[in-house]
Protein backbone atom coordinates (compact mmCIF):
# COMPACT_ATOMS: atom_id res chain seq x y z
CA UNK A 1 0.00 0.00 0.00
CA UNK A 2 2.84 2.41 1.02
CA UNK A 3 4.39 1.55 -2.77
CA UNK A 4 1.42 2.11 -4.42
CA UNK A 5 0.63 5.70 -2.99
CA UNK A 6 4.71 6.40 -3.63
CA UNK A 7 3.69 5.75 -7.44
CA UNK A 8 0.59 7.84 -7.16
CA UNK A 9 3.03 10.89 -6.49
CA UNK A 10 4.89 10.50 -8.94
CA UNK A 11 2.02 10.32 -11.30
CA UNK A 12 1.21 13.01 -10.62
CA UNK A 13 4.62 14.15 -11.19
CA UNK A 14 5.14 13.21 -14.66
CA UNK A 15 5.47 9.74 -13.81
CA UNK A 16 7.37 8.32 -11.37
CA UNK A 17 7.15 6.73 -7.78
CA UNK A 18 8.98 7.45 -4.63
CA UNK A 19 7.95 7.04 -1.12
CA UNK A 20 4.85 8.76 0.16
CA UNK A 21 2.96 6.48 2.83
CA UNK A 22 1.06 9.19 4.83
CA UNK A 23 4.55 10.89 5.11
CA UNK A 24 2.04 14.01 4.50
CA UNK A 25 1.20 14.27 7.65
CA UNK A 26 4.67 14.02 8.91
CA UNK A 27 6.55 16.74 9.58
CA UNK A 28 10.15 17.73 7.45
CA UNK A 29 12.87 15.74 8.74
CA UNK A 30 15.69 17.89 11.10
CA UNK A 31 19.19 16.82 9.32
CA UNK A 32 21.34 16.25 12.32
CA UNK A 33 24.24 14.64 10.16
CA UNK A 34 27.44 16.32 9.20
CA UNK A 35 27.26 17.84 5.91
CA UNK A 36 30.56 19.46 6.05
CA UNK A 37 31.50 16.80 2.34
CA UNK A 38 28.32 17.72 0.82
CA UNK A 39 29.17 19.78 -2.15
CA UNK A 40 25.73 20.49 -3.04
CA UNK A 41 23.07 22.44 -2.10
CA UNK A 42 19.71 20.90 -1.13
CA UNK A 43 17.71 22.77 -2.94
CA UNK A 44 13.85 23.67 -1.87
CA UNK A 45 10.66 24.80 -4.28
CA UNK A 46 11.45 28.14 -3.62
CA UNK A 47 15.43 28.38 -4.37
CA UNK A 48 15.74 25.54 -7.22
CA UNK A 49 16.02 26.78 -10.78
CA UNK A 50 12.66 27.72 -12.45
CA UNK A 51 12.35 24.46 -14.54
CA UNK A 52 13.11 22.21 -11.63
CA UNK A 53 10.27 24.12 -9.39
CA UNK A 54 6.86 22.32 -10.88
CA UNK A 55 8.52 18.70 -9.95
CA UNK A 56 9.52 19.83 -6.42
CA UNK A 57 6.26 21.39 -5.63
CA UNK A 58 4.32 18.51 -6.56
CA UNK A 59 7.24 16.04 -4.86
CA UNK A 60 6.70 17.79 -1.39
CA UNK A 61 3.01 18.72 -1.48
CA UNK A 62 2.70 14.94 -1.71
CA UNK A 63 5.33 13.28 0.13
CA UNK A 64 4.79 16.55 2.72
CA UNK A 65 8.93 16.29 2.73
CA UNK A 66 11.63 16.26 -0.15
CA UNK A 67 14.35 13.25 -0.26
CA UNK A 68 17.54 14.63 -0.33
CA UNK A 69 17.97 13.32 -3.60
CA UNK A 70 15.75 14.82 -5.04
CA UNK A 71 16.97 18.22 -3.57
CA UNK A 72 20.54 17.60 -4.62
CA UNK A 73 18.79 16.42 -8.55
CA UNK A 74 16.91 19.77 -8.18
CA UNK A 75 20.47 21.87 -8.76
CA UNK A 76 20.08 21.05 -12.29
CA UNK A 77 16.26 20.54 -13.88
CA UNK A 78 17.83 18.03 -16.82
CA UNK A 79 18.53 15.50 -14.33
CA UNK A 80 15.75 16.16 -11.75
CA UNK A 81 13.17 15.67 -14.89
CA UNK A 82 14.81 13.22 -16.22
CA UNK A 83 15.05 10.98 -13.02
CA UNK A 84 11.27 11.59 -12.15
CA UNK A 85 10.20 10.46 -15.65
CA UNK A 86 12.43 7.60 -15.73
CA UNK A 87 11.73 6.40 -12.29
CA UNK A 88 7.81 6.78 -12.83
CA UNK A 89 8.07 4.61 -15.51
CA UNK A 90 9.85 1.67 -13.69
CA UNK A 91 7.39 1.74 -10.96
CA UNK A 92 4.49 1.31 -13.45
CA UNK A 93 5.63 -1.31 -14.94
CA UNK A 94 5.21 -5.08 -13.59
CA UNK A 95 7.22 -5.70 -10.79
CA UNK A 96 5.40 -5.47 -7.43
CA UNK A 97 6.42 -3.60 -4.96
CA UNK A 98 8.45 -5.97 -3.08
CA UNK A 99 10.08 -6.92 -6.14
CA UNK A 100 11.04 -3.43 -6.99
CA UNK A 101 12.50 -3.33 -3.61
CA UNK A 102 14.19 -5.59 -3.33
CA UNK A 103 15.76 -4.87 -7.40
CA UNK A 104 16.62 -0.97 -5.86
CA UNK A 105 18.06 -2.55 -2.65
CA UNK A 106 20.28 -4.29 -4.33
CA UNK A 107 21.30 -2.04 -6.77
CA UNK A 108 21.91 0.26 -4.41
CA UNK A 109 24.40 -2.19 -2.31
CA UNK A 110 26.22 -3.16 -5.80
CA UNK A 111 27.22 0.20 -6.67
CA UNK A 112 27.98 1.04 -3.01
CA UNK A 113 25.83 4.35 -2.34
CA UNK A 114 25.17 4.90 1.46
CA UNK A 115 22.22 7.02 0.85
CA UNK A 116 20.27 5.22 -1.46
CA UNK A 117 21.16 1.61 0.76
CA UNK A 118 19.62 3.85 3.50
CA UNK A 119 16.72 4.76 1.69
CA UNK A 120 15.80 1.77 0.06
CA UNK A 121 16.21 -0.41 3.10
CA UNK A 122 13.25 1.95 5.41
CA UNK A 123 10.93 1.51 2.54
CA UNK A 124 11.34 -2.27 1.86
CA UNK A 125 11.21 -2.75 4.89
CA UNK A 126 7.89 -0.34 5.16
CA UNK A 127 6.59 -2.07 2.15
CA UNK A 128 6.42 -5.88 4.52
CA UNK A 129 9.90 -7.58 3.80
CA UNK A 130 11.33 -9.26 6.22
CA UNK A 131 14.34 -7.56 7.96
CA UNK A 132 16.08 -11.01 7.45
CA UNK A 133 16.05 -10.42 3.72
CA UNK A 134 16.43 -7.05 3.71
CA UNK A 135 19.83 -7.92 5.81
CA UNK A 136 21.26 -10.25 3.54
CA UNK A 137 21.05 -7.70 0.20
CA UNK A 138 22.95 -4.91 2.44
CA UNK A 139 25.25 -7.89 3.26
CA UNK A 140 25.76 -8.34 -0.20
CA UNK A 141 23.71 -11.71 0.41
CA UNK A 142 20.96 -13.04 -2.35
CA UNK A 143 17.12 -13.65 -0.36
CA UNK A 144 16.16 -16.67 0.80
CA UNK A 145 12.66 -16.35 -1.21
CA UNK A 146 13.67 -18.19 -4.94
CA UNK A 147 11.78 -15.66 -6.73
CA UNK A 148 13.66 -12.55 -5.18
CA UNK A 149 16.62 -14.36 -5.18
CA UNK A 150 17.02 -14.62 -9.18
CA UNK A 151 15.79 -11.13 -9.10
CA UNK A 152 18.13 -9.99 -6.67
CA UNK A 153 20.82 -11.74 -8.53
CA UNK A 154 19.75 -10.61 -12.14
CA UNK A 155 20.47 -7.26 -11.08
CA UNK A 156 23.98 -7.44 -9.65
CA UNK A 157 25.09 -9.40 -12.34
CA UNK A 158 24.31 -6.63 -14.56
CA UNK A 159 25.73 -4.07 -12.67
CA UNK A 160 28.89 -6.22 -11.74
CA UNK A 161 29.86 -6.99 -15.02
CA UNK A 162 28.33 -3.81 -17.25
CA UNK A 163 25.85 -5.19 -18.68
CA UNK A 164 27.19 -8.43 -19.60
CA UNK A 165 25.10 -11.82 -18.84
CA UNK A 166 25.41 -15.41 -19.94
CA UNK A 167 22.70 -17.15 -20.91
CA UNK A 168 22.70 -19.49 -17.79
CA UNK A 169 21.71 -15.62 -15.72
CA UNK A 170 19.03 -15.72 -18.36
CA UNK A 171 17.62 -19.24 -18.06
CA UNK A 172 17.87 -18.71 -13.97
CA UNK A 173 16.07 -15.31 -13.85
CA UNK A 174 13.28 -16.82 -16.30
CA UNK A 175 13.25 -20.46 -14.46
CA UNK A 176 12.13 -18.43 -10.99
CA UNK A 177 8.58 -17.10 -13.53
CA UNK A 178 10.09 -14.04 -14.91
CA UNK A 179 9.86 -13.53 -18.82
CA UNK A 180 12.40 -12.80 -20.58
CA UNK A 181 10.88 -8.91 -21.60
CA UNK A 182 11.05 -8.12 -17.80
CA UNK A 183 15.16 -7.99 -17.95
CA UNK A 184 14.60 -4.69 -20.09
CA UNK A 185 12.53 -3.66 -16.72
CA UNK A 186 15.70 -4.44 -14.37
CA UNK A 187 17.93 -2.65 -16.77
CA UNK A 188 15.65 0.39 -16.37
CA UNK A 189 15.67 -0.24 -12.48
CA UNK A 190 19.56 -0.04 -13.05
CA UNK A 191 19.13 3.28 -14.43
CA UNK A 192 17.23 5.04 -12.07
CA UNK A 193 19.56 3.89 -9.73
CA UNK A 194 22.75 4.67 -10.75
CA UNK A 195 21.45 8.00 -11.18
CA UNK A 196 20.18 8.30 -7.88
CA UNK A 197 23.71 6.80 -6.29
CA UNK A 198 25.84 8.26 -8.69
CA UNK A 199 24.61 11.90 -7.34
CA UNK A 200 24.09 10.80 -3.84
CA UNK A 201 27.84 9.29 -3.80
CA UNK A 202 29.00 12.17 -5.49
CA UNK A 203 27.58 14.72 -4.34
CA UNK A 204 28.09 14.02 -0.75
CA UNK A 205 24.36 14.08 -0.25
CA UNK A 206 23.13 13.54 3.50
CA UNK A 207 21.19 11.04 4.81
CA UNK A 208 17.74 12.34 6.58
CA UNK A 209 17.29 11.47 10.22
CA UNK A 210 13.93 9.59 8.99
CA UNK A 211 16.50 7.40 7.13
CA UNK A 212 19.51 7.48 9.40
CA UNK A 213 18.28 3.66 11.47
CA UNK A 214 19.16 1.78 8.01
CA UNK A 215 22.34 3.97 7.67
CA UNK A 216 25.02 1.34 6.22
CA UNK A 217 28.55 1.60 5.15
CA UNK A 218 30.36 -0.47 2.07
CA UNK A 219 33.23 -1.84 4.88
CA UNK A 220 29.93 -3.00 7.00
CA UNK A 221 29.13 -4.83 4.36
CA UNK A 222 32.11 -6.66 3.41
CA UNK A 223 32.49 -7.36 7.06
CA UNK A 224 29.30 -9.23 7.72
Amino acid sequence: MAGLVREQAFATVGSQGWRGEDIAARSRPTLKEDTTMQRFTLQTTESAPEKSRPALKALEERFGFLPNVMATMANNPVLLNGFVSSFGSFHGGSFDEIEKQVLLLTNAVTIKCPWTVAAHSTFAIEDGIAESEVKAIRDGRVPSDPKYAALSALTRTLIENKGNVSDADIDAFTSAGYSKAQILEVVTGVGVSTMAATTTNMAGTPIEERFQPQAWSPAAAMAA
